[in-house]
């Protein structure tokens, strides 16, 4: 048989395999002596198809075949062992990502908001350095106009010369 460069013939191919083996097994369950012609055609069928899915699949018959290139998770490969449904592996998947940018957007966010202050501070500290502080910000991505602003907000709700409210 000729190998095919069409993942899907080897998706059909391996349903056709599945239904012939459950064929088999109907067959098995019920079987009577009537049933003996039946269960060698079915069975024969089945290696019939066995046969086709090897050599469609064969790497030496179809080496450019794209399903040699398929990768399965070995997680996906022991939930489907473990009688679970890979639906439910995405999608724990996909949770478990978000949970992580989540966590990723905190950090960053943290890390933004303490380049501020901490610019903030350098320039209250050490006199002179604004343009300095506020070029580093600009390279690093951050806007000195925010740093400033940040500076003002706070000097807004903090009380004068020890103040309070």
């Amino acid at each position: 048989m000729a190998p095919v460069s069409d993942p899907q013939d080897v998706s059909n191919s391996m349903r056709t395999v599945v239904q012939n083996m459950f064929d088999v097994s109907q067959t098995v369950v019920g079987f009577v002596p009537e049933s003996q012609n039946l269960l060698v055609d079915r069975v024969e069928q089945l290696a019939q198809n066995l046969a086709h899915l090897t050599s469609i699949t064969d790497p030496h018959a179809s080496p450019d075949n794209p399903v040699h290139g398929m990768k399965i998770a070995p997680e996906i490969v022991d939930y489907v062992d473990d009688g679970r449904n890979p639906d439910i592996f995405s999608r724990d998947f996909v949770e478990r990502v978000q949970r992580g940018n989540m966590v990723m957007r905190g950090k960053q966010e943290a890390f933004r908001s303490f380049a501020q202050v901490f610019a903030q501070e350098l320039k209250k500290g050490i006199g002179g350095i604004d343009k300095h502080v506020d070029r580093v910000l600009e390279n690093a991505g951050f806007e000195a106009v925010a740093v400033d602003q940040a500076k003002e907000n706070k000097e807004q709700h903090q009380p004068e010369n020890g103040e309070a409210d």
